[in-house]
């Protein structure tokens, strides 16, 4: 079994594993003991949601010359039914233009801050949200600039409670950050100022927390050969980071940096 994503839905008990290749979404209990395969058909590295009313949802890869496509999906774990959609603008190929089987490489973006399911599919300028309780998928927010969207160019959006954040990948790299409040779209910068100013990718905002796994001797390195002398950053700043630097075993397990989101 190759897993692609998990949930964990704690109020009931619940782990919920997906697979890579149409394959059942498997649920465990909290010990570690299999519960059950709920067999959605269709879905291709499928991303995990759990709902408010304790429904399980999918957001897939899709490709539209299968039978019955499905872009989402919504299960209930205490019973075999399920609901799908199909998404024609989500639907993508991994086949040339003679049929045959190229590759697997898009892939399935969700990073679970929000409450509205949102996702984004790396072969897609769009970030969309599931609507779960009506079957539906919508747009959320896309960038519509003609000079973004290259060869080689994808785009990587992660919903925040107070922003929506998409990540330019490829020639021009950049962050772009629209403000729900004010409406106003900027480049940006994130870093993380307990680690010295040291600059992050969005992908490190998921499911409300601010999350990053290091190598100990790796992270050790980069706080020395980089960090330190390359951030600008206040003489307190750098005491603390020196600090953790000082603290770390290079021949250790690795390093779990976790934050919760404000």
């Amino acid at each position: 079994m190759g897993v692609y994503d998990a949930a964990i839905d704690e109020k009931n008990g619940a782990i919920y594993l997906s697979q890579y290749n149409n394959a059942p979404v498997l649920e465990y209990n909290l010990r570690g003991e299999f519960v059950k395969a709920h067999n959605v058909k269709n879905l291709f590295k499928p991303v995990l949601y759990i709902n408010g009313d304790n429904s399980v949802s999918a957001a897939s890869l899709s490709f539209g010359y299968i039978e019955n496509p499905v872009s989402a999906a919504t299960f209930s774990p205490r019973d075999t039914g399920y609901v799908t959609v199909a998404y024609p603008p989500l639907f993508s190929s991994f086949r040339n233009s003679e049929g045959y089987i190229i590759s697997m490489d898009n892939e399935i973006w969700a990073y679970k801050n929000t409450p509205n399911n949102a996702f984004m599919a790396t072969n897609n300028d769009t970030l969309y949200a599931y609507n779960a309780a009506e079957n539906a998928i919508v747009p959320r927010a896309y960038l519509k600039m003609s000079s973004e969207k290259q060869p080689g160019n994808w785009f990587q959006g992660n919903e925040l409670p107070g922003a929506i954040a998409i990540q330019v990948i490829g020639e021009g790299q950049r962050l772009m950050w629209y403000d729900k409040k004010t409406g106003e779209l900027s480049n940006v910068t994130l870093v993380n100022d307990f680690m010295g100013n040291t600059t992050f990718n969005t992908n490190s905002l998921r499911c409300g927390y601010f999350v990053q796994v290091w190598e100990p001797g790796l992270l050790i390195d980069r706080i020395e050969e980089r960090w330190l002398k390359e951030n600008d950053m206040t003489d307190e700043q750098r005491k603390a980071l020196e600090e953790l630097r000082d603290s770390l075993d290079p021949e250790a397990n690795g390093v779990l940096l976790i934050g919760k989101l404000k």
